[in-house]
């Protein structure tokens, strides 16, 4: 019979085998711009938490508004938010070295080592001249404030690149995924091109010389690890906690190496498709903390056909 004890750490392992199917926290404050402290009215005017990292002039549309800057009709044309009443908008491309950007901080610092996916969703307005592709995502460890109007050339940490955005209708998602350095706490999108290095397309023969994009629905989430580990289990053959294995998220995760040590560092499990039954050689191990390494293959969420390591190691407890 299991004591108090280890009844109440069963429970948790038990909710600690549904962590990982909660939703994952925005990083982004304000994401679909919908809160701000007045109405917009003028040109440069931003939505609450989102600056400009130079002295660009990115814009804030709002249904609140009354004409230049209001949704879904505004100087620019006619567009719905994706979420929401708002959006931002900024230059993406003029052949002058002149661009627009929105910053934005962080709720929280990026981890080192983990991997995060953002995502936005942009569209072209009715009245650009040219449609670009280079629309990408950067992060910084400070906030960025040029003094000066030129563009950031800068890497991107994720930028969409399969073809011109030309949609004026609906609404472009752009996503992807990277592994942080650690501490990035300001998040910048844009074009980070000079105009030479900018890929455009005349969309519209009006007399300007601008690619313009509206802007909405911006997160930034950490990418969930599909696999936990228990922290202890019990092979006293009751039905319940009987085998020592990770416990899985995702069916297309592949585990690679699954081995367990003992105390002493003897291997006495390694085998990366059974579960371990607390046996060695035919004997029952005893009661003591051991060690686990594993490896396997793990799908990105933003394209299932790539694949990352990952690789954990760590110790549990085996009951009896």
């Amino acid at each position: 019979m299991k004591t108090n004890y280890q009844t109440l750490l069963m429970m948790g392992l038990l909710g600690l085998s549904y962590s990982c199917l909660k939703a994952q926290q925005n990083l982004v404050p304000n994401p679909s711009f919908e809160e701000y402290n007045t109405c917009p009215i003028d040109a440069g005017e931003t939505a609450n938490y989102w600056t400009s990292p130079t002295l660009g002039t990115p814009d804030y549309f709002n249904t609140c508004a009354i004409g230049n800057f209001s949704v879904p009709n505004n100087m620019l044309g006619t567009q719905s938010a994706f979420t929401g009443n708002a959006y931002a908008g900024f230059g993406a491309y003029t052949p002058y070295e002149y661009l627009e950007y929105l910053q934005v901080p962080l709720i929280q610092p990026l981890l080192a080592g983990h991997k995060y996916h953002v995502s936005f969703y942009i569209s072209l307005v009715d009245k650009s001249r040219y449609a670009i592709k280079e629309i990408g995502a950067l992060f910084s460890t400070m906030e960025i404030n040029t003094g000066m109007g030129d563009p950031l050339l800068f890497v991107p940490h994720v930028e969409f690149s399969d073809s011109i955005i030309t949609d004026t209708v609906g609404w472009t998602n752009i996503q992807g995924s990277f592994i942080a350095h650690g501490d990035e706490r300001y998040l910048i999108i844009g074009n980070f091109h000079s105009p030479q290095n900018t890929t455009i397309a005349e969309v519209n023969d009006i007399n300007n010389n601008v690619s313009y994009y509206y802007l909405d629905d911006v997160s930034v989430t950490e990418i969930s690890v599909p696999l936990e580990m228990p922290t202890a289990f019990s092979p006293n053959v009751d039905n319940k906690n009987d085998t020592y294995y990770p416990t899985f998220f995702d069916t297309l995760l592949t585990v690679r190496e699954f081995r367990i040590y003992n105390r002493w560092g003897q291997l006495i499990h390694d085998n990366p498709t059974i579960e371990w039954d607390g046996n060695y050689n035919g004997n029952p191990q005893p009661p003591d903390v051991y060690t686990y390494y594993i490896y396997a293959d793990i799908p990105l969420p933003d394209n299932p056909n790539e694949r990352t390591t990952l690789k954990k190691q760590g110790s549990f407890t085996l009951l009896r």
